[in-house]
């Protein structure tokens, strides 16, 4: 008899991840029916179709939600009411935590136990402790990416595994014949340091770091004379509007399945904070880690945040490796300033050898992900 598993994915990492997750559990079985909520990604390892667009639960900051409130909470009942119709066999949500958590408790008050793993647990470690006692209440396993964090969840009595991160594997490593050949392709010099804008993947991200970073280019080559090799990563919906703003300003839009060759061809890479960094750090990529959110929200995460640092290699390594500006300390001069000390003064090049250490630190194994959830199915 054909079992069935729903997927709920929230954004573009929690879309990589399920579909890595759907692909696992296929080696071991077959016969599974996928259905949910994902992207290309997920589209592209088994998942038929989404219930609706992943985007609209892609919300960036507590003061950004709350317009959106009432599509979230119509979206939250309509989940809901999908699963109770599909009747799956086991329920996967990842990441998305606000929303996926709801749906749950829905599916709880009225009566459906049907088991529920959660892929990429919440960041308990970092701020709101008190989240993995509460989890535990309605959650049957969580999946972790970190091998510290089983132990916050264990203690309140929920199974948790520290599966690794698919990334680890799942990243690229292409040699210097093909990067010579991206550089080729995009016009670039191989005299000039490359430079990479990785701005973020929604459209709230990329208001508020785009211009920033292209003011830091700028100032950069004032300063100090210097020719420079810009791009850009555009995600595919928001290509046309990348285009726009940085229209005249000699910058290269590099294409999404591109995003590995250009991150390891860059000497340096300005990026926005959150699972990219993880990304830099096993490339070995040497980065500015950057983010601004609105007042309200950085007011609210500034009282209830416990993490020294906001990048993922700083976190892993537990030292302040890769340079971190959020919110008031995210100023076109003190990007220059780094970026300089990072192309001229050599700091990338410790930066570098310094992050071969986070991929010994972590190990990925998808399997062990998939096993998980089949030993979840009824």
């Amino acid at each position: 008899m054909v079992k069935r598993i729903y997927f709920i994915a929230g954004e573009a990492s929690g879309d990589f991840l399920g579909g890595e997750l759907i692909k696992a559990i296929q080696e071991q079985n077959a016969d599974i029916e996928f259905s949910g909520i994902g992207a290309e990604a997920m589209f592209d390892a088994g998942l038929k179709s989404s219930l609706f667009d992943m985007s609209d639960l892609s919300v960036m900051g507590i003061a950004e939600i709350l317009p959106k409130i009432p599509k979230l909470l119509s979206r939250i009942s309509q989940t809901v009411e999908d699963i109770i119709q599909q009747k799956p066999d086991v329920i996967v949500t990842i990441d998305a935590p606000d929303f996926c958590f709801r749906v749950i408790k829905c599916l709880r008050k009225k009566g459906i136990k049907t088991p529920v793993v959660h892929y990429v647990a919440p960041t308990v470690w970092a701020w709101r402790p008190k989240r993995a006692q509460a989890v535990a209440q309605f959650l049957d396993h969580m999946l972790c990416l970190f091998p510290f964090e089983p132990s916050y969840f264990e203690k309140e009595g929920l199974k948790a595994d520290f599966v690794g991160h698919p990334l680890v594997k799942t990243v690229p490593m292409h040699d210097q014949k093909t990067l010579d050949a991206f550089k080729d392709t995009h016009d670039m010099s191989k005299e000039n340091p490359f430079v990479l804008l990785l701005p973020g993947s929604r459209r709230a991200e990329i208001d508020k770091l785009l211009p920033i970073f292209i003011e830091t280019i700028n100032a950069f080559k004032n300063q100090n004379q210097m020719a420079l090799d810009v791009g850009v990563v555009a995600v595919n919906k928001h290509k046309s509007y990348i285009e726009g703003m940085i229209n005249g300003h000699g910058i290269h839009i590099i294409e999404q399945n591109e995003k590995y060759k250009a991150i390891q061809s860059a000497d340096c890479v300005l990026n926005a904070s959150g699972t990219i960094t993880l990304e830099l750090a096993l490339c070995q990529a040497p980065s500015i880690n950057c983010y601004k959110v609105s007042f309200l929200t950085y007011v609210m995460l500034k009282c209830l945040a416990k993490a020294k640092y906001a990048s993922l290699a700083n976190i892993l390594l537990d030292e302040p490796l890769v340079p971190e500006y959020l919110q008031y300390e995210c100023t076109s001069d003190n990007l220059r300033q780094e970026l300089e000390d990072i192309l001229i003064n050599e700091k990338g090049a410790s930066q570098k050898a310094r992050l071969l250490d986070v991929k010994s630190i972590l190990t990925a194994d998808p399997s062990a992900a998939a096993n998980v959830v089949l030993s979840n199915l009824k």
